[in-house]
This record gives C-alpha cells, sequence and structure tokens, in this order.
C-alpha cells in the first residue's frame, strides 16, 4: 500500500503537540493539484512518497494555510529539516520561492509546456554563443499541439518553425538550426522525417535564448516575473 503523506509528525511529536490539528483535506488536496502530485522542488519532482512541509512552522503560527504548505518528497523534506541526511539543505526562503514560483508557472502553463520545460533544462546547453539542443530533443508537433503550448509561445520562451512547400524544415546538426535548401528537401525528408510526415507534423519548436534564461532561472529556485 503507497504511503499516505504526512504532516510533519517528528516535528510536534518532538514537541509534545500531539494535538495539532490535521491539515484540512481540502487544503491537502490543493496543495497535491498544485505541485502535480509530485515534488514541489524543480530539480527532484519525485513522485512519492510525500510529506506536507508548513514555509513558517506551524508552532509559530498556529494555523494551516493552503500558502504557507508545499508538498515535498521524503527526500527534499528531510533536507529541509536537516533530518538523517547529509545532503545540501533546503532553506525556507528557498521554499517561499518554489511556492511562489508554483503559483505563477501554474496560472501561465500547461502540464505538457511543464514537462517541456523539464526536458530542456536537462539537455540545453551553450556552445559557442549558441543554443545547443540534442537531435531527440527537437520537437515535431502538429495544430492540435499549438493548444498546449500558448504559454510558453506568448511569452517567446520556445520559437515555432513551420514545415511549409517553401522551406521544408530547417535541419538540426549538433543542436543548431540549419536552414536547408529546397534541392536538399527530398534528402533531407528521406532521412528525417518519414514517420514525422505520415503523422502531419506541421511544426517544429526550439528553445529561445530567453526561455533559456526563464528555465535556469525557474529550476535553480530563483523568483521568477
Amino acid at each position: 500500500k503507497a504511503r499516505e503523506p504526512v504532516e510533519e509528525t517528528w516535528e510536534f511529536a518532538a514537541l509534545g503537540m500531539v494535538s495539532r490539528p490535521a491539515i484540512p483535506v481540502a487544503i491537502k488536496r490543493a496543495v497535491e493539484v498544485e505541485a502535480g502530485y509530485r515534488c514541489a522542488i524543480p530539480t527532484c519532482r519525485d513522485k512519492g512518497p510525500h510529506d506536507f512541509e508548513h514555509i513558517d512552522e506551524w508552532s509559530k503560527v498556529k494555523t494551516h494555510e493552503f500558502h504557507n504548505i508545499i508538498l515535498l518528497c521524503v527526500g527534499c523534506h528531510a533536507r529541509v529539516t536537516r533530518k538523517n541526511t547529509s545532503a545540501t539543505p533546503i532553506s525556507k526562503d528557498a521554499l517561499r520561492k518554489y511556492k511562489r514560483n508554483l503559483a505563477i508557472t501554474n496560472g501561465r502553463y500547461s502540464l505538457f509546456e511543464m514537462r517541456l520545460l523539464e526536458n530542456y533544462y536537462a539537455c540545453a546547453k551553450i556552445i559557442n554563443g549558441r543554443i545547443d539542443i540534442p537531435q531527440q530533443s527537437i520537437f515535431f508537433i502538429t495544430d492540435k499541439d499549438l493548444l498546449h503550448l500558448g504559454g510558453l509561445l506568448h511569452d517567446g520562451y520556445i520559437s515555432l518553425h513551420r514545415i511549409d512547400d517553401d522551406q521544408r524544415v530547417e535541419d538540426v546538426e549538433n543542436g543548431h538550426l540549419v536552414a536547408v535548401d529546397r534541392i536538399n528537401e527530398e534528402e533531407v525528408f528521406s532521412k528525417r522525417l518519414p514517420k514525422l510526415m505520415d503523422n502531419r507534423a506541421e511544426y517544429f519548436i526550439f528553445l529561445t535564448d530567453s526561455g533559456l534564461e526563464f528555465i535556469k532561472d525557474y529550476f535553480e529556485g530563483n523568483e521568477i516575473e
């Protein structure tokens, strides 16, 4: 049976606070939904088991408020409480930033977009002053996929490139975009796009400079705008 999220039981048990009221179910559910049922630390995102952590200690505020509770995996929770771990600690100030950033990204971006950003953060590099992304992380999409990318496109964090009759695709060499002449279309399509064309891919997307700056801030726990 899966372990249920707990409420820092070690804290109030150690302090003799056995009568502390439980976190209301509605608040628990809202905190879980906010974090996508995964650890709220962007560089972790573990699927569980999880704990509910009060950013400002309950012993001080004496209340359960949604804005003051964040979902953490057991490992990250230990990094906050500094219990039984040698890993780098997570400060309460960092938790405040993570909670704030969650509120912003949840209002702007779909789950699809956040997964895309996680992928880019894991693989994007700067080489010779240019963004370098492995070919397997260059995503080809259809018109329907655009419905899931409105937030990132609006904010300019990804760029959209159409596959059309004049320039069938901008090929990728070592992660860099290189325009392909019409003369070379047949060769490019025969090598790289047969399955994509079967699925009627119409665009491909790429991370922009401002997108790279954004994911660095978000995943490294800096405040985003």
